[in-house]
């Protein structure tokens, strides 16, 4: 029973490093995008796209929006697209996103100086870390309580 305490702890704390790792290279992603430079673009294209995946036999719906777009650094010209599939991080619906970029909108396109073809809408995010510390501490509370047991035990 102990070595089964002993993994079961040592696997929550594992899984709590990666998801702090995680966390942190997301974060890291989202400060270097907020110092990219931008430029003007035009919403070419707003639809929501529909899509059925296939889970263990059952068919689930997903919508999303997807936004075309076009913008200009220097003397070249890039068509991009935004997918919006974790719709958690915009507390929005799909069609408020797709009604927040019509076709046509000028708006800023924030884009990579070392590679300017990579390139997004929005440099900030709701990112949940409220849920992601939660998820965090009861990791690394049953890990404490695995091997706690494993090593108070007689």
């Amino acid at each position: 029973m102990d070595i089964l305490l002993f993994i079961a702890g040592l696997g929550f704390s594992i899984s709590g490093l990666f998801g702090l790792f995680g966390l942190w290279a997301q974060w890291d992603i989202l400060h270097v995008q907020k110092r990219w430079p931008f430029v003007k673009g035009t919403i070419q294209t707003s639809i929501i796209k529909t899509e059925v995946k296939d889970d263990n036999g059952k068919p689930i719906l997903l919508r999303h929006p997807e936004i075309l777009y076009r913008y200009q650094v220097k003397e070249r010209k890039y068509t991009a697209r935004e997918s919006f599939h974790d719709l958690a991080e915009y507390q929005q619906t799909p069609e408020e996103l797709v009604a927040a970029y019509p076709e046509g909108k000028q708006l800023n396109v924030f884009y990579n100086p070392k590679n300017p073809q990579e390139s997004t809408l929005k440099t900030s995010y709701k990112i949940p870390w409220s849920t992601y510390f939660v998820v965090f501490l009861v990791l690394l509370a049953l890990s404490v309580l695995c091997f706690w047991m494993v090593f108070t035990s007689e």
